[in-house]
């Protein structure tokens, strides 16, 4: 069953599940299993009341213009791999105070992150690299989690990458 495999997920993608679920419905009546398909018109009822539940952003985002030219990656030392030092949340409360500190210099935003196994990567956009990162630099070297992380700073086609001290033993 489709619908309790994306139910597994940390944060399932109701639009599919819903897709699911209509295909779903759609078999089960053209099988005649109607009792079954009522089942499953409940949980796409259930699906749909929670897609319409979920607020909408309301970021103007016509004053972000063109896109921008800088980046800064803090590739951190721990993902989602069993036994990893920190749980993914407190890389987002990183983002957070990482964000907290370009936005309110006027120099960027927090774009989002990528966590896989091995590496959790804080993505940062803004129209100076360079000064993003002077401005991101204290936090991260002050930060246990940040331990031995790679921090790229892109500019246009440039790009350099600093690696942040690690622990000593």
């Amino acid at each position: 069953m489709a619908y309790e495999e994306h139910q597994k997920q940390p944060s399932p993608n109701l639009r599919t599940i819903a897709d699911d679920l209509e295909h779903e419905i759609a078999a089960l009546k053209r099988l005649g299993r109607l009792e079954e398909a009522a089942i499953a018109e409940e949980k796409l009822e259930s699906v749909c009341a929670a897609m319409k539940a979920v607020p909408q952003a309301d970021r103007d985002l016509s004053t972000l213009g063109t896109p921008t030219e800088g980046a800064v990656l803090v590739e951190l030392n721990f993902g989602r791999q069993p036994g990893s030092p920190y749980p993914v949340g407190e890389s987002v409360k990183l983002s957070r105070q990482l964000s907290d500190a370009i936005e309110t210099q006027n120099l960027g935003s927090y774009g989002g992150h990528v966590v896989i196994p091995e590496s959790t990567t804080l993505i940062f956009y803004g129209a100076d690299a360079e000064a993003m990162y002077r401005v991101l630099e204290p936090r991260p070297t002050s930060e246990p989690m940040c331990a031995g992380a790679r921090v790229t700073i892109r500019q246009g086609e440039g790009s350099r990458e600093v690696v942040l001290p690690g622990r000593t033993m």
